[in-house]
């Protein structure tokens, strides 16, 4: 009886400590850390059933929903420039500015600019003008292997944030947009949202049921009969 009233009272004192714990923490961080764990285990849960190459364009999704919904930080019609980029139906009634860096700058780079300093005049309205007047060091910038990681001429780092600094990059260096997507998820989700979770059977195995089967959609070259072979072993 003794005893029993002693682990009465841990059990009681260990109530009382976690509680007292629970109370120091500030509600909006536990719902930041209920949130936290959602959108990780959504990632987790989905990443099972997509391609390989379908899981970044998740990630980036997540991440454009939690800023754009969320957060605030992401333009509505930016986000659609981004995606569809500029589009020129009547070149002859557009004003547009003559290239003047034709040799290094490709037509369809200048209209993607025109066409964003166009629709969005408050924020990109003298990129074109910026990039004639200051040809040496955009072909620089361009003309770099990584200039996603490279700051633009003038003063275009202090104007822009991160995303629009994105839609530039989707303008001028498409083949780089890849690459600054995925630290811009790190950067905003974190690092775990680019490195997608790897096959776990055993995880798996354990979510499911019988009324909720694990179905293998294989691409050429994948086989997971080892890794089944070797669960099956495991659970006999």
């Amino acid at each position: 009886r003794r005893c029993n009233n002693n682990n009465n009272n841990s059990n009681s004192s260990n109530s009382d400590a976690e509680s007292k714990h629970m109370d120091d923490i500030d509600l909006g961080e536990r719902i930041e850390i209920l949130n936290e764990y959602h959108t990780k285990s959504v990632y987790n849960h989905t990443c099972r059933g997509l391609f390989e190459k379908h899981k970044l364009l998740f990630s980036f999704r997540m991440c454009v929903k939690k800023l754009m919904e969320e957060d605030n930080k992401i333009n509505a019609e930016q986000y659609l420039f981004f995606l569809k980029g500029g589009v020129i139906l009547n070149r002859e009634q557009c004003n547009i500015a003559e290239n003047v860096n034709a040799d290094w700058l490709p037509a369809k780079a200048w209209d993607n600019v025109y066409c964003l300093s166009a629709q969005f005049s408050e924020i990109f309205g003298d990129l074109m003008d910026s990039i004639n007047q200051n040809g040496r060091a955009w072909k620089q910038w361009y003309l770099d292997a990584q200039p996603e990681l490279q700051r633009f001429p003038g003063d275009w780092d202090n104007k822009l944030d991160d995303f629009q600094r994105i839609i530039v990059l989707r303008c001028l260096r498409p083949d780089r947009v890849l690459f600054a997507v995925k630290q811009f998820i790190s950067n905003n989700l974190g690092s775990n949202f680019v490195q997608p979770p790897s096959l776990n059977l055993d995880t798996i195995y354990t979510d499911s049921t019988c009324f909720t089967p694990i179905i293998f959609i294989l691409s050429s070259g994948s086989d997971p009969t080892q890794q089944l072979l070797s669960l099956a072993d495991k659970l006999n």
